[in-house]
């Protein structure tokens, strides 16, 4: 689900003001610029930059949206508390979280907060915005074609309910390739995102079929940010064909209990050419502990 995130991301980087109006509302609002989020202390699991803003009023203010594709494990309010609690230790000024879901069904219990108190002496609240992305009217902003950062998902809104799925992803198609943007390379990846957003509910090959009965000169295979994800998931089926070979030769050698002791420890390992280069270590060791030991 990594993709996700890290294509909201490349989408916030290059329309922040698009979707901080998303957070604020109709507020009126000043850039100020992003700032750092690398604390000594905690250990961050928020990745995207939090930007400093001045409101109409004069008042300067912290705004973070983080973009969550599924549900967290670890209970998002807990985790804002943390996130907030440090902004606020380290900037004096107040912090305005908004939470984006894109997952139709992610964060549906996502409280948007978090409060407790002891009588009238101890007192805690905190509060955030959740938008879930299948609840905004995504026909407003095809008719609208703004804001521009929006339109990539758009096929994970609300569409009207006469309109089927499929012809709803090809308006969404038909709107996203008459966005002006400038230059090429800028468009194609405008182009990718909304396909990579697409497919957390849509076939890719049905949404690349319908993008390119429109631009027929379009190569997916040689768009920078298609093909970093492309060899990433292949480079991970690699790994995951190393794992299951590995597995399978430890059975073999050293039995159940081998598995049992050693599975942790390989699913552990991120390098495909480690894991291959295991497989004939693990032909050649003549117990569990000394294969263990070379694992380690």
């Amino acid at each position: 689900m990594a993709k996700y995130d890290i294509t909201s991301k490349v989408l916030f980087q290059d329309y922040e003001r698009d979707f901080i109006a998303l957070a604020l509302g109709n507020r009126n609002f000043e850039i100020l610029g992003p700032i750092p989020t690398e604390f000594p202390s905690v250990q961050m699991r928020m990745p995207d930059a939090p930007m400093k803003v001045r409101l109409s009023d004069g008042t300067e203010a912290i705004v973070h949206i983080e973009f969550q594709t599924e549900t967290s494990a670890d209970p998002m309010e807990f985790r804002i508390a943390e996130y907030i609690g440090r902004l606020i230790h380290e900037y004096r000024i107040p912090v305005y979280v908004t939470v984006i879901y894109l997952a139709p069904s992610a964060g549906v219990n996502d409280p948007g907060g978090y409060a407790y108190n002891l009588g009238a002496i101890f007192a805690y609240a905190l509060r955030y915005q959740v938008i879930r992305i299948n609840e905004i009217d995504g026909q407003t902003i095809l008719e609208r074609k703004v804001p521009i950062g929006l339109i990539p998902f758009t096929p994970l809104m609300k569409r009207p309910e006469d309109i089927s799925k499929e012809e709803w992803l090809h308006r969404c198609v038909q709107t996203v390739l008459e966005i002006p943007l400038e230059p090429e390379e800028k468009k194609q990846d405008y182009i990718a995102s909304f396909c990579i957003l697409s497919n957390l509910v849509y076939e890719m090959d049905l949404v690349q079929r319908l993008v390119r009965e429109v631009q027929t000169m379009i190569d997916f295979e040689k768009i920078p940010l298609i093909k970093m994800f492309t060899e990433k998931a292949r480079a991970e089926e690699r790994r995951e064909t190393y794992i299951d070979a590995l597995l399978q030769i430890v059975e073999m050698e050293f039995g159940k209990r081998g598995v049992e002791e050693l599975e942790p420890h390989i699913r552990a390992i991120e390098d495909g050419q480690k894991l291959a280069t295991l497989i004939s270590s693990a032909l050649r060791s003549s117990s569990v502990e000394e294969f263990k030991r070379v694992l380690d």
